[in-house]
C-alpha cells in the first residue's frame, strides 16, 4: 500500500450486532468514504462462533465490491496506528484521526455506541432495505397488521460463563412491557404480537420464530429483516435485536432493557436511539 494512502483497517469479529456496531465506526470514521476503508474478517477463519461473516448480506454487493478484506497481522504498515478499544465496549472514542501523523490506524473494540451509529444510520439504512428485501419472501404478517415483537436471547447466554457476564432477561419484564405498549397503543390494523427467539419459550403469540441450531448467516439477515418490519419492537439484552431497531424505517419505538449487561461494562444510555426507550428488567 503507498504511504500516501491513509486508511482504517476495522477488526470485524463475532456476531451480526457486532458486526454491524464495527462497520458504522468504520463508517463514521472514514465519513463515509469506503475507499479508505479495509475490514479484517480473517477471525471467522479461525472461529465460526456466531456463524460467520454476516454484512455483506445486509449491506450488499456494496460491501463486496468496495470495501477491501485483509489480515492486518500480514498487512505490511508504514506509520500505524493500533487502537485496542476491546476493554471498553461502550467508550466514545474520538481519537486518533488519519492524518500525516498515520497511514493507517487498525481499530479492534466492540463500538458500542449509538454516537458512532447516529452519523451514518440514513445511509446504512438504504443498504440495508436494498439487500434484504427478499422478493420470495412473503411479508404480508407485517403489512397487514400492527405488529409488537417481541425478541427473547437465551441460548448461548445459558453458557455459565456468558451468563455471568451478561444475564439472561426475565420473561415477565418483557410481557409487562409488551401490555404497556399495547395499552398505549390504537391501530384500524388488527394488534399481532410477533416472538423471535433463539431458545424454547412459553406464551401466547401470533407468531413465533424459533432460531435453529443451523440458521445460516443468510437467515439470521431475514429474521433481523423481519424484526425491522414491527410496528414495536421489545429487544433483550442483544445487540442482534438492537440493530434491527436501528435500521428500521418503520418502527415506531424500540424498547430496551435499562440493565444491559451483569458487568457493567456497556450502558443502556449509550445504546438509545431518538425512538428509544427502556424497561425494568432482572437479569440472572
Amino acid at each position: 500500500m503507498s504511504s500516501e494512502l491513509h486508511s482504517l483497517i476495522v477488526i470485524i469479529k463475532e456476531g451480526i450486532g457486532n458486526q454491524l456496531f464495527q462497520f458504522a465506526y468504520g463508517l463514521w470514521k472514514v465519513e463515509l468514504n469506503t475507499s479508505k476503508l479495509l475490514l479484517d474478517v480473517s477471525s471467522y477463519d479461525r472461529s465460526n462462533r456466531h456463524g460467520g461473516f454476516a454484512l455483506h448480506y445486509i449491506m450488499g454487493d456494496f460491501l463486496l465490491n468496495k470495501t477491501q478484506k485483509i489480515d492486518w497481522r500480514n498487512f505490511d504498515f508504514g506509520s500505524s496506528a493500533y487502537l485496542n478499544l476491546k476493554r471498553q465496549p461502550s467508550l466514545f472514542y474520538d481519537g486518533p484521526n488519519m492524518s500525516n501523523d498515520f497511514n493507517q490506524i487498525v481499530a479492534d473494540g466492540w463500538f458500542q455506541n449509538y454516537a458512532y451509529v447516529h452519523p451514518v444510520l440514513k445511509q446504512m439504512r438504504d443498504w440495508f432495505e436494498l439487500s434484504t428485501m427478499d422478493k420470495n419472501q412473503s411479508n404480508d404478517f407485517f403489512e397487514e397488521n400492527y405488529v409488537i415483537g417481541v425478541h427473547l436471547r437465551r441460548g448461548d447466554y445459558l453458557n455459565p460463563n456468558f451468563r455471568s457476564l451478561f444475564g439472561i432477561v426475565d420473561t415477565q419484564s418483557l410481557i409487562n412491557q409488551v401490555n404497556k405498549i399495547h395499552s398505549e397503543h390504537a391501530s384500524n390494523k388488527p394488534i399481532k404480537f410477533a416472538l423471535f427467539t433463539d431458545g424454547i419459550v412459553s406464551g401466547k403469540f401470533d407468531r413465533i420464530e424459533i432460531r435453529s441450531e443451523n440458521s445460516t448467516p443468510y437467515d439470521d439477515v431475514q429474521t433481523l429483516y423481519r424484526m425491522s418490519r414491527c410496528e414495536h419492537l421489545i429487544c433483550s439484552n442483544s445487540t442482534f435485536s438492537l440493530w434491527a431497531g436501528y435500521l428500521s424505517s418503520k418502527l415506531k419505538t424500540i424498547s430496551l432493557p435499562d440493565n444491559w449487561t451483569q458487568s457493567k461494562k456497556i450502558l443502556t444510555k449509550d445504546l438509545l436511539p431518538p425512538n428509544g426507550r427502556t424497561y425494568a428488567v432482572n437479569l440472572s
